[in-house]
């Protein structure tokens, strides 16, 4: 096997990096970072807000009712209502009753009275 020679290749990277400024990073490496760890702090102040803003929601979300208690609720509203109604109807049929005998004693009255005037 012959022996390949990496020394040119080599120069021509040293020579390449000595073409950079600084440490062969290229210029402004440590204001770079510094921005970089500046804009992480912003980052990770920003996701505590995100997590606040989801823990109160979940705590308003598990305070909302499911499906099926809004279901309930709707159910038993319907339920009372139609059963007032039906009480209600009863009470109607009652008075009804009353009114219809109140009616009849008033046709006897006035019979009476139509007997006395034509004495």
């Amino acid at each position: 096997m012959a022996n390949l020679d990496f020394s040119l290749l080599d120069t021509r990277i040293d020579e390449a990096l000595a073409r950079r400024s600084g440490s062969g990073h290229g210029g402004g490496f440590d204001e770079r970072v510094s921005k970089l760890e500046s804009d992480v702090k912003e980052i990770k102040a920003d996701l505590k807000l995100i997590g606040k803003d989801v823990a109160e929601l979940k705590g308003r979300a598990s305070a909302m009712p499911t499906t099926w208690q809004l279901l309930t609720m709707v159910l038993a509203i319907i339920a009372i209502t139609a059963g007032s109604f039906f009480v209600n109807l009863g009470r109607l049929d009652r008075i009804e009753a009353q009114v219809s005998r109140q009616e009849s004693r008033l046709d006897r009255i006035d019979a009476k009275l139509d007997a006395l005037a034509s004495k």
